[in-house]
């Protein structure tokens, strides 16, 4: 019990310890945290080790890090701990201009045959010719959209993917 009470505190403080930051540490501050980290990770005990190693608790290497962090300039660290207390991501405008542009209502048809001939291309062969009959089928039938936007759901449902996607595109 008293392992786990240990494990427990030593997962907590060291949380509360870096939860707790308004403000980006300095270099000295980084190194005394790491050094009291340090001193909680000597303090386990071989078998709480095990225990954690076997919960998939991975025991972190102080020195490793230490050492990046030394390697590190302020600059870097500022840049670090601005990102991770972003709540919205920095705007990438590389990968906005990136997007292709919104269909508006005078090319939209056109999009629309763009992304179709796309998909037909996707497709198996047989799967167009039998979704041409049936989409044939249902319209001489006098099926309307919704009914055969349905009917596309049960192929779906069913498994039938390919032929829900076709009948879909073609309603």
């Amino acid at each position: 019990m008293q392992t786990y009470l240990t494990i427990l505190f030593f997962l907590l403080s060291t949380c509360m310890v870096f939860a707790q930051q308004d403000k980006m540490p300095s270099q000295a501050e980084l190194q005394k945290m790491m050094k009291v980290a340090q001193k909680e990770l000597d303090k386990l005990d071989p078998k709480a080790k095990r225990i954690m190693d076997s919960l998939g608790i991975k025991i972190p290497d102080m020195k490793a890090s230490s050492k990046i962090m030394m390697d590190a300039d302020e600059g870097q660290l500022q840049k670090e701990w601005n990102s991770q207390n972003r709540i919205v991501p920095a705007i990438d405008k590389i990968r906005i201009a990136a997007i292709s542009t919104t269909p508006t209502t005078t090319n939209i048809s056109i999009y629309l045959k763009a992304t179709q001939n796309k998909l037909y291309s996707k497709l198996d062969p047989a799967i167009k010719i039998f979704g041409e009959k049936l989409y044939s089928l249902f319209k001489s039938s006098g099926k309307t959209t919704p009914e055969i936007g349905n009917a596309a759901a049960g192929f779906w449902m069913t498994g039938k993917t390919e032929m829900a996607v076709y009948i879909l595109s073609k309603s």
